[in-house]
């Protein structure tokens, strides 16, 4: 369900801003504006209204909650094995002399790749 407190972008990218999430269209209840200041109507859970030009399911004009990015630094062995901190400092400290790189991964909650 669309919040009107949460950040979203479209599929394709582009920031998305949500100006109401009960317009009183019972189907299409949330009204998202544009960077070029188009309107766009969409279900409660972000499925743009008119997708006409759907792929697998969605479209590049749905809206996608962005999720705060999150930071990893991780201690990488020689055996490929790693352990991972929360900050750099606390890796580098933990590091052994048998450490042959420190990664940083920035993720985002939920985020799978393939």
């Amino acid at each position: 369900m669309i919040d009107i407190n949460k950040k979203y972008r479209f599929r394709n990218g582009e920031d998305a801003r949500i100006l109401c999430v009960d317009s009183g269209d019972e189907n299409y209840p949330v009204i998202a504006l544009t960077r070029e200041g188009q309107t766009s109507l969409h279900t409660k859970s972000g499925a743009l209204w008119n997708a006409l030009w759907i792929i697998e399911g969605q479209h590049i004009w749905d809206l996608v909650e962005v999720k705060e990015k999150k930071t990893l630094w991780v201690n990488i062995l020689p055996s490929g094995v790693g352990y991972a901190y929360l900050c750099m400092s606390e890796a580098d400290y933990q590091a052994t002399k048998h450490r042959v790189a420190r990664i940083k991964v920035t993720y985002e909650e939920g985020q799978f790749d393939e």
